[in-house]
This record gives C-alpha cells, structure tokens and sequence, in this order.
C-alpha cells in the first residue's frame, strides 16, 4: 500500500497477508455451505510458505529510490510481494460415505485461526500507518 508516494515494508506484508486471509476465509466458508453436497472436495490455500520463500529470497533494496537499508536481521527483505501467491489445495482424503471430504470442526477450527491473523495483520496495518502518519507530522 502506497498512500502519497509513501509506505514501508511492513504496511506491504501486512496488506499482502490481508488480502490471503480473505482469499482463506472465503475458501472456508465455501467448504462449509458445501458441506452436505455429495463429492465435494475440500479446498483450502496455502501462502504461508510462498511467503516465507519471498521473505527469505529479498534483495537489499536501492536506497537512491527510496528503499531502506537492512540494518538489522530482523528486517524484511521482501523484494517482490506481488510474487506471493496462494496455492489451492484439494483435499482427497477423509471422505465420508457420499464422497464429501468437508470436516467441520477443522474448517471451524481454521475459521478461528484466520480470525486472530487478520486482527493480526490488521494491528500490523494501523501501527504502519500511524509511524507514517507520525513521520508525515514531524516534516
């Protein structure tokens, strides 16, 4: 996210993570409403390991086009997080007699999981903002 030519890695990380627990969320709620249909597969997607691979595979970024240097370890050196994409995965096991591999409990259970990570990243989201909003202030 870019708000005035301005925005920072983390506000980057933290919206790309959004936008996948959205994409988690609504593969869920599918799997849920299709709970009951007769051979369908659950699906679920995972980006967790996209991400670590782009957050491992970052460049020093070019500080003379407004990146910021690396001074830490701590720091992210994502590069492109465009590049971070969901995969879908069809769930083939666990079918139950009428060929459906829907499994409440682990989509409520996922549910919930998604929930703390998006008032995760959504923390993540406001307190970007805010340092910019503070650096913004103090010019």
């Amino acid at each position: 996210m870019n708000i005035f030519g301005l925005g920072s890695r983390g506000l980057n990380v933290a919206e790309r993570m959004l936008d996948m627990t959205s994409k988690s969320v609504s593969n869920i709620t599918s799997n849920i409403a299709n709970s009951e249909t007769p051979g369908y597969k659950a699906r679920s997607i995972d980006f967790q390991e996209n991400m670590v691979r782009a957050l491992n595979s970052g460049t020093q970024p070019n500080i003379s086009e407004g990146g910021m240097a690396i001074t830490n370890p701590r720091h992210l050196p994502v590069s492109d997080l465009a590049s971070v994409e969901s995969i879908d995965i069809v769930e083939m096991s666990g079918a139950n007699i009428n060929g459906n591999t829907v499994n409440m409990e682990t989509e409520i259970t996922k549910l919930k999981e998604l929930n703390l990570k998006y008032s995760l990243y959504s923390n993540i989201s406001t307190l970007e903002l805010s340092r910019l909003k503070s650096a913004i202030a103090t010019r």
